[in-house]
């Protein structure tokens, strides 16, 4: 069967598996008299976060007897179809998880989702405090899942904290007779001198969240080079201007000694780690033919409910100052609190949308945020008193320039030319030439993208700020809809002087 054929056949299981779900779940949340049903449906299908949140709906309905809240957990693949069926269909939960690493989703969300901003502005009703409900998350609700600078509206509530920890064999440790975690690179760089097992399980997943913090470590130097705003953000453009400029490319000290970094890191994992899926790194780690193995924090329920050993989790060993071979580029360590909010729950326009937004406001309350950090031990999104103790999470500089430098504008280049790294038969310097001849026409490309998406936007913004302006001048309170309406005007200039920005820059930096 060709490769066309193939294709055709995975997309038709996906819509008829989709169908035969929403018909199942249909069937299953019908309403008995006298109570509605509050559907949730999400793509986290781990074993704990099911079990949280049956018992978050068991506790809300013996606090709501007239309201049943019944969770529809659907597998990721085939999430999104699922997803556009039930919102086309009008047969959509009333809550729904949602991701923009999803194609489509953002419009989607605008379109069908209801806006949350009457309530996060106002204190959440299940909490001690009395904080504004947005101002209750670590990220104060910053996250482009939650948030939509586009509109200026909140759409989403997230329930946890996004990044990656390192995770350990703790009995393995303890045999081998390495000192407890953490541990500096040059320390647990020793353990492969034991030949026992691979100190570190690699795969296509594990092996990024690896790599990005110890690039992350040797790089904080660019940070205050080419920061433009001064925030200690490196973002995409400003790592794209500055290449473009010439004040880095792949030949510049630390970016050299970053990817060696990553070179000699690779040697320490399993043989063929590039070509493991996120799956197989997982086997060899529980099967324990490896020390330790990177991933998100979320993963530690898994890792522990598979794992026949006690597993332990820490900071990424990473080289510090007194390292002797990449100690001069190390300022101080990389944070362990940095990430964003994520699993990303919304409300959808219906007759029940109030109840659905309590619900949620129920969700990110003190109770069930000390619930959810016990039943999964992952890190809630809200500032919450269950967690403040017992995470042990060190601040330091960020983990963005792996990301912001190789996978974003120059991502293709990245893709094409990564195995040049760890290949036997070649070196990072042949990496750094083949990146420095490609990367600058791909840079150039991605910022002609970014400014013509800034022009749509100011395009389609438009006639929100005629429409802001309109129910301004008919609001009761003119005083909150001249805010709103300032708030839009504000980050319609500062998109506008972004865009002018780009284009100066283009023009300045076109090619000979």
């Amino acid at each position: 069967m060709s490769k066309h054929r193939i294709g055709i056949a995975l997309i038709i299981l996906s819509i008829v598996t989709a169908f035969v779900l929403a018909r199942k779940n249909y069937q299953a949340t019908r309403d008995a008299p006298g109570t509605v049903t509050i559907r949730v449906a999400h793509f986290t299908i781990d074993p704990s976060f099911r079990r949280f949140l049956d018992k978050a709906a068991a506790a809300y309905h013996e606090r709501n007897p007239q309201v049943v809240v019944r969770q529809m957990d659907i597998p990721r693949q085939v999430y999104l179809q699922w997803q556009r069926t039930q919102i086309v269909g009008d047969m959509a939960p009333e809550i729904m998880q949602f991701a923009y690493f999803n194609a489509g989703v953002e419009d989607m969300v605008m379109h069908r989702f209801a806006v949350l901003d009457a309530w996060v502005e106002k204190p959440n009703p299940y909490r001690a405090d009395d904080r504004v409900w947005k101002n209750t998350f670590l990220d104060g609700l910053g996250s482009r899942d939650a948030y939509s600078d586009k509109l200026r509206a909140y759409f989403g509530i997230p329930l946890i904290m996004g990044g990656y920890r390192f995770f350990y064999n703790e009995d393995l440790r303890r045999a081998q007779g390495l000192p407890p975690a953490p541990w500096n690179y040059q320390t647990f760089r020793g353990f492969a001198e034991s030949g026992a097992v691979s100190p570190m399980v690699g795969s296509d997943y594990s092996s990024y969240s690896t790599f990005k913090a110890l690039f992350a470590s040797v790089t904080q130097p660019l940070l205050y080079s080419l920061d433009r705003d001064f925030d200690l953000e490196l973002n995409g453009r400003d790592a794209g201007m500055a290449y473009l400029e010439g004040r880095w490319d792949y030949d510049t000290e630390e970016i050299r000694a970053a990817f060696r970094l990553i070179r000699d890191a690779g040697k320490l994992m399993n043989p063929g780690f590039e070509q493991l899926s996120r799956q197989d790194g997982v086997l060899q780690f529980v099967q324990e033919r490896g020390l330790s193995i990177g991933g998100a924090h979320v993963d530690v329920t898994y890792l522990r409910e598979l794992a026949p050993f006690a597993v332990g989790e820490s900071g990424f060993p990473v080289p510090d100052a007194a390292d002797p071979e990449y100690g001069r580029h190390v300022l101080g360590p990389i944070t362990e609190l940095q990430g964003s909010s994520t699993l990303t729950l919304g409300v959808l326009r219906s007759p029940l949308q109030d109840q659905a937004v309590d619900f949620l406001q129920f969700l990110t309350g003190d109770e069930m945020m000390a619930l959810l950090r016990e039943e999964t031990g992952w890190r809630v999104s809200v500032d919450s008193s269950a967690q403040t103790e017992d995470l042990g999470l060190n601040p330091g500089y960020p983990d963005t320039q792996f990301d912001q430098m190789n996978n974003r504008g120059n991502i293709q280049a990245f893709r094409r030319n990564a195995h040049l790294i760890h290949g036997t038969k070649s070196s990072v310097e042949q990496f750094a030439a083949r990146m420095n001849a490609e990367s600058p026409a791909e840079w150039r490309d991605w910022l002609r993208g970014q400014a013509a998406t800034l022009q749509r936007t100011l395009q389609q913004q438009e006639s929100a700020i005629l429409a802001r302006w309109f129910l301004s001048v008919n609001a009761e309170d003119e005083t909150a809809a001249i805010e709103t309406l300032d708030g839009f005007l504000d980050v319609n200039s500062r998109q506008e002087a972004e865009l002018h920005t780009i284009r100066r820059f283009l023009d300045a930096h076109a090619p000979d």
